[in-house]
């Protein structure tokens, strides 16, 4: 029956447990304490289906057996209070359920000791209770409390739980402190679920779905504080196995194994954490040992006064622990960011690029976007005019509108389109007629806040895709002195590479054709003069040779990880196996007269996440524009090996032969895959349909004929900067 619960077979689970019931009921008797196990088995069934009228009176009739049995000051009747009060809560009965888990608790600590790992869970139940009336200033000290037990016993599931609650303690007054309690309470998490990789794959999915509520909690927290790149690494650890139906760019780490990444700030606070709580396990767990013997009278002096001692020294670092979680709500306080809003504000008004615009031609457009706590303006610049519009939407509805779509696009087995003409809606309409008055047919986007996030040729008006209707640039601070910058004539490319697989990052065999494609050599059809350098010739040194000797164009195929909030954990794979960091980036790569730097590995187009001193850690494609490059097409997730050596190749193949700017290139190689006028192989397209079949995919259905229609394969790459 329980296997059956674990599953969610509930209908299968109920027969099976009404029958243990009824045999122990005719074995023990009415009255025996395991009839009282039998009754709140089934009674916890029925709640887990919403029965609460039937669930209650069982859960009555085992407490009242067990305070018979036990008497009334035994922990067993905590046990079955917390039962009762936990049901009461679940139906809003508050006023019902608090007197049950105050008395739960106070018999506890009297039979149990005030550091007994029942006491913690009985302060976590009272403080979630307060949680749910609103009470938090109740709820905040008993779950330090909590906190300190669970660390002296060292059991990581009082740990998790009681991170779970600092962090729903804080998500309205000190929502950056709520998100480092819920990063602590995952992380905690996928240590457990890293030990039960060798158990069978049912046990593993019963563990998360009984605990995945600690990261919906941590990924809703996130997304309202337009921390979309932490958001999204705290989703993907819900992914119960690695499944890559296709050759991604991304590092292909399992995510039962993965951390969620602290920024600066997290990282010297659980420093200071996890010496203050170390220091308690140690003491603890050693003075627990020490209090089991004296309860059984094998306690020696010396290890009295050892005991003595070691309650002393305990006192001492439960002290020092809750001055530092005093300190750490210090160090998080809601920062207040009304100079970055009075920033861009200001920046709209001052930022008057008519004269630019006019030189780039009558159909270009410069959209730049500032997102309010309660509403969104866009200002509408052209070399003649200059408009503002005002949408009346909250901050957090954007946030979690970007989140919807993002969910949509990162995967081929959902439809993006609702979910687009939704921004579409907020983010478009509003100056539609302006650019189609206009004739405006290149738009620069400049975006804040989630919007970075967002691919703004995926938005849909309900018919086509606004790859369909513009070529689009991402408009940024770096670009403005470049804006005007013709490009320069007979590109070279330097063309880098790995088609090795390195550890957990997978082999990416399309590299050397995606390579063929773009780089003139002997016996290849490339499009540009220039040099290749892949697997063991792609190395830091030569990486920065290339740059060294000016290349126009700079073409990097590779894998990526970005690590929100920490440039020494983001890193770009080398050929060689080693990895280069952003920060080694930032500190020994000029990228100086390169026209166009392309990064075709997964997420360079993505920051997030802050340094120690506030920054926010820029992605890949963003600090290669601050270090000189004119123009960067970048990814803003991870991307399908096949179809991006297939758009590579048609950008460079359009820009070359047709004389299009860099933006008209890329929307005609975006077009080219929606479209189908890209070939792709027979056995790849077979591969997708049959993976259409087996995930089961409720709208988005491609067409054989454009197997890269949906927005996934083609929408991610982003051109930054320069476009002409």
């Amino acid at each position: 029956a329980l296997l059956f619960q674990m599953q969610g077979r509930t209908a299968d689970a109920e027969p099976l447990n009404r029958r243990s019931l009824a045999i122990k009921e005719k074995a023990l008797g009415p009255e025996h304490p395991g009839v009282a196990t039998g009754l709140n088995n089934l009674a916890g069934l029925y709640e887990a289906q919403g029965r609460y009228a039937d669930a209650e009176p069982l859960y009555r009739r085992a407490l009242a057996i067990k305070e018979k049995a036990f008497g009334p000051e035994h922990p067993g009747v905590a046990t079955g209070l917390n039962n009762l009060a936990e049901l009461y809560r679940v139906q809003g009965r508050y006023a019902d359920a608090e007197p049950l888990h105050r008395r739960a608790l106070a018999i506890n600590e009297k039979a149990l000791g005030p550091e007994h790992p029942d006491v913690a869970g009985s302060l976590n139940n009272l403080a979630l209770l307060y949680h749910k009336q609103g009470r938090t200033t109740d709820a905040e000290p008993l779950v330090r409390r909590a906190y300190r037990i669970a660390l002296t016993t060292g059991e990581p599931r009082l740990a998790w739980t009681v991170q779970g609650n600092l962090s729903a303690s804080y998500a309205k007054s000190a929502p950056d402190l709520a998100i480092f309690y819920g990063k602590q309470a995952v992380n905690t998490l996928q240590s457990v679920r890293s030990h039960l990789k060798a158990t069978d794959t049912t046990t593993q999915k019963a563990f998360l779905g009984t605990v995945e509520k600690n990261y919906h909690r941590l990924i809703g927290l996130l997304i309202d504080a337009g921390r979309l790149a932490e958001a999204q690494q705290v989703l993907a650890m819900l992914k119960e196995d690695e499944y890559h139906d296709f050759i991604r760019r991304d590092a292909g780490e399992d995510p039962r194994a993965t951390r969620a990444t602290f920024t600066s700030r997290e990282i010297t606070s659980d420093a200071k954490l996890q010496t203050a709580g170390l220091r308690l396990t140690k003491v603890g767990v050693e003075a627990r040992k020490l209090r089991d013997k004296k309860e059984q009278g094998a306690l020696s002096a010396a290890e009295s006064d050892r005991l003595a001692a070691l309650e002393a020294e305990l006192d001492a670092a439960g002290l020092a622990f809750n001055q530092t979680l005093n300190e750490l709500q210090a160090v998080f306080a809601r920062v207040n960011d009304t100079a970055r809003r009075d920033e861009s504000l200001r920046k709209l008004a001052e930022y008057n690029l008519t004269g630019d615009i006019a030189e780039l031609g009558p159909d270009v457009v410069l959209l730049q976007y500032v997102v309010l706590p309660e509403t969104t303006h866009i200002l509408l610049t052209t070399g003649h005019t200059r408009l503002a519009r005002k949408v009346t939407i909250s901050e957090q509805q954007i946030n979690r509108k970007v989140q919807t779509l993002l969910a949509a696009l990162r995967t081929v087995d959902d439809d993006p389109r609702p979910a687009a003409r939704v921004l579409y809606d907020h983010l478009i309409a509003p100056v539609a007629d302006d650019l189609e008055a206009i004739g405006a047919h290149k738009l620069m986007v400049a975006l804040d806040g989630t919007l970075r996030y967002v691919p703004f040729t995926a938005l849909y008006d309900g018919e086509r895709y606004l790859a369909q209707r513009y070529a689009v640039a991402l408009y940024t601070d770096a670009a403005r002195g470049r804006l005007k910058d013709k490009p320069r004539v007979g590109w070279k490319v330097a063309g880098h590479g790995v088609t090795q697989a390195w550890g957990a990052q997978g082999a990416l065999p399309e590299v050397h054709h995606e390579m063929a494609a773009i780089v003139k050599q002997p016996g290849s059809a490339g499009v540009l003069p220039g040099v290749v350098k892949l697997d063991q010739s792609f190395t830091a040194q030569s990486f920065k040779e290339s740059l060294r000797e000016r290349f126009p164009v700079v073409h990097i195929a590779s894998h990526f990880k970005f690590s929100p909030g920490n440039e020494s954990q983001s890193s770009l794979l080398l050929g060689d196996g080693s990895q280069l960091s952003l920060e080694a980036i930032r500190n020994g790569y000029s990228f100086a007269g390169v026209e166009l730097i392309t990064l075709s590995a997964c997420e360079t187009a993505v920051g997030g996440g802050a340094d120690a001193n506030g920054r926010e850690i820029e992605g890949f494609g963003v600090l290669a524009q601050n270090q000189g490059a004119k123009g960067v097409i970048a990814t803003l997730w991870s991307v399908d090996d096949q179809s991006t050596a297939l758009l590579m190749r048609e950008f460079y193949h359009r820009h070359e032969q047709f004389r299009l700017s860099k933006a008209e290139a890329l929307q005609q190689a975006q077009l080219a895959l929606l479209s189908g006028a890209v070939v792709r192989t027979p056995d790849a397209a077979k591969r997708a349909s049959e993976r259409k079949l087996i995930k089961g995919a409720k709208e988005f259905t491609p067409d054989p004929s454009a197997p890269f229609a949906h927005p996934y394969y083609w929408a991610p790459f982003i051109l930054m900067g320069n476009w002409l």
